[in-house]
């Protein structure tokens, strides 16, 4: 699991556990390219995801700006798409 913000951004520059941990700054991807994204940027990351192939949402690829009101957002369009979309009966 990848902080699209890293962990070590906790109480620095508005940076809360709570949005550092929220579903809405964490993906999903392998050791190898955890460990080569480390604490970059966001826009860095978001780069090196593109180039690696990884299928990434439209609200990452959108986003030029990573911040907590921004991962709140994002788990919130999650939450919309899991509950209208995904898990639609």
């Amino acid at each position: 699991i990848e902080h699209l913000c890293p962990q070590e951004k906790i109480e620095r520059d508005g940076w809360k556990e709570s949005s550092i941990g929220c579903l809405g700054n964490l993906i999903f991807v392998d050791q190898k390219l955890n460990g080569e994204l480390g604490t970059k940027d966001f826009s860095q990351k978001k780069n090196i995801l593109i180039d690696q192939g990884y299928s990434i949402d439209k609200f990452i690829l959108e986003t030029e700006v990573w911040t907590p009101e921004t991962v709140f957002n994002h788990a919130d369009n999650m939450a919309e798409v899991a509950y209208l979309e995904i898990w639609k009966i």
